[in-house]
């Protein structure tokens, strides 16, 4: 799923082994680990849809917050598209009977990206990245995904998880960039809360 060069973003890669994704992270012993995490994405394929829980749904099934993350886009062929949310509202039932049949696949709604776009993803958004990209995601520090659907791959579904995170509505409407200074923008933001705050 991943891409065998990586260049310029990172010389990894380069044994002819795809690499879908690279963390960043500050090791120290005297620093408590950090809320957020960041990667760089390649994206050979389409990756699975997905979601994440936000907290409180993330608390309900025993783990310590949810997942809102967000994505700037540093390379995009002219084909490359990212799903956010859903066409139309659907009942819990509806999402489930689309997950377990796959017409989910159908559901989502794809648009173009292109380099330097930014798109927030908060908890709870059915969303899927496509093919030709590459992604810087700075996200809330968790591993916890649901898939609905993964292109015919043989990894598990997570049919109960995705239904319970899942908000089952057309996503709501980005922000515009804002200009902080000559030097600083505010590409998109969103609130949560740290841990320990």
């Amino acid at each position: 799923m991943g891409k065998t060069d990586l260049r310029p973003w990172s010389e990894l890669g380069h044994d002819g082994s795809a690499v879908g994704s690279c963390g960043f992270s500050a090791q120290t012993s005297r620093l408590p680990e950090p809320s957020l995490l960041v990667k760089l994405l390649f994206t050979g394929e389409a990756l699975s849809i997905q979601v994440h829980p936000d907290d409180a749904f993330a608390r309900s099934i025993g783990l310590p917050h949810g997942k809102t993350e967000a994505w700037y886009v540093l390379s995009a062929t002219p084909e490359a598209r990212l799903a956010l949310g859903l066409k139309h509202e659907l009942s819990r039932s509806q999402l489930r009977a689309c997950i377990l049949d796959g017409t989910i696949q159908e559901l989502v709604q794809w648009q173009g990206v292109r380099a330097e776009d930014t798109v927030l993803v908060p908890a709870g958004t059915i969303h899927a990245i496509g093919a030709g990209l590459v992604i810087a995601e700075i996200q809330q520090r968790s591993d916890t995904t649901f898939r609905l659907f993964d292109h015919g791959r043989q990894r598990p579904l997570h049919l109960d998880g995705a239904v319970g995170a899942a908000i089952t509505a057309p996503a709501a409407a980005q922000q515009k960039p804002s200009r902080l200074s000559e030097a600083r923008n505010v590409l998109t933001q969103c609130l949560f809360r740290a841990r320990g705050g």
